[in-house]
């Protein structure tokens, strides 16, 4: 397996985020399970070697942002 370069990991991690935004992903189990099954030559080691935590934290950001608007829409 080839190291990515730097620009390839930003954009594979723009990738995800685009991903998650779109899809609504609320649970990091989810973008791994997506990543091994559909992605699992590009994300799937990223998110495995280095991409898990900034990934997490995007994730729980949507997360509390949705739970938010539940609140605020009652």
């Amino acid at each position: 397996m080839l190291e990515v370069t730097k620009i390839e990991r930003y954009t594979l991690i723009r990738e995800m985020m685009k991903f998650v935004r779109d899809n609504n992903i609320i649970e990091m189990m989810d973008l791994l399970d997506y990543a091994m099954e559909e992605r699992f030559t590009d994300w799937f080691p990223l998110l495995c070697d280095n991409s898990a935590y900034i990934m997490d934290s995007y994730i729980k950001s949507n997360r509390y942002r949705t739970e938010g608007n539940e609140r605020n829409d009652r």
